[in-house]
């Protein structure tokens, strides 16, 4: 139980987690446990067995057999393996009774490891659901966990969660600028794109949308835009937001578009942008 104790207390103060081999901890100048500038990693090897002992003790606390040990086997658990729905099963059950800034400390970690945990982002929202907690700091994590994973659907559609059960009135405005940046930076991110879009039409910024969208087309993919030639980041998909917050009174403008687009060679595209002022 040792090793449980040391990396669980180390777990509580990582903001990054990672499993190696021996070999390379060796020329790191450790065998097993590695703690510097926040960031903790253990060999394979003792993942291995801390994991199992804690799996053992998470079934069965489930099957009934009380632990004093069971909240750090449960944070073990789902920081080696995100994807352990028993253990954020267990964990939403008895979140009455857990420390909360300690969940949330945990679930950053396990997401910064696992950053597709549907599980992980579920009992995320069920603890800010349910708990106070400071949104500027909720809204700068969602901010790094952007950039460390591109289109993750399940971090935006937690963002979309945030933003329509608990932001507020200024809150959305901020958040609608903070994502335009990020986005203007990604033009690969198709999920940031889709959610970029939901939030301005929620907040009635239809005419801002369409004028915003074309200003990065014109910046990207015009004739003394930044990238020429015809397999483009971002082509698509901020085509598709252009075509989705256009107007009627826009098609002037979209055929010009379309005509200069033809005349670079990028055929595909412009048909179906084409298709939208027809």
């Amino acid at each position: 139980m040792e090793k449980i104790l040391q990396v669980h207390e180390l777990m509580l103060a990582a903001k990054a987690f990672m499993v190696t081999s021996a070999e390379l901890l060796n020329d790191l100048g450790s065998d097993e446990i590695i703690f510097d500038e926040n960031e903790l990693i253990i060999s394979s090897k003792i993942a291995n067995e801390i994991y199992e002992i804690s799996l053992r003790g998470v079934k069965k606390f489930r099957d009934g057999e009380k632990n004093e040990l069971i909240e750090k086997f449960l944070d073990i658990c789902v920081v080696i393996n995100g994807e352990l729905h028993l253990a954020w099963n267990i964990k939403q059950e008895i979140m009455d009774s857990l420390e909360i800034e300690k969940e949330r400390q945990i679930n950053a970690l396990a997401l910064r490891t696992h950053r597709k945990s549907s599980a992980g982002w579920e009992f995320r929202k069920k603890l800010n659901k349910n708990h106070e907690f400071n949104k500027r700091k909720e809204r700068d994590f969602l901010n790094e966990m952007a950039e460390l994973q591109k289109q993750n659907y399940y971090l935006w559609e937690y963002r979309r969660w945030l933003f329509n059960c608990l932001l507020s009135e200024e809150e959305k405005a901020e958040e609608v600028q903070e994502v335009k940046h990020f986005c203007e930076g990604h033009p690969s991110d198709s999920s940031s794109f889709h959610y970029c879009f939901y939030i301005m039409n929620h907040q009635k910024l239809n005419d801002e949308a369409y004028e915003w969208i074309v200003g990065i087309c014109e910046r990207f993919y015009s004739e003394k835009g930044l990238y020429d030639g015809i397999s483009l980041p971002g082509y698509e998909t901020l085509h598709l937001f252009r075509a989705k917050s256009r107007k009627k009174e826009n098609d002037e403008e979209e055929i010009n578009y379309i005509e200069e687009q033809i005349r670079l060679g990028r055929n595909q595209i412009a048909k179906l942008l084409r298709w939208t002022v027809e």
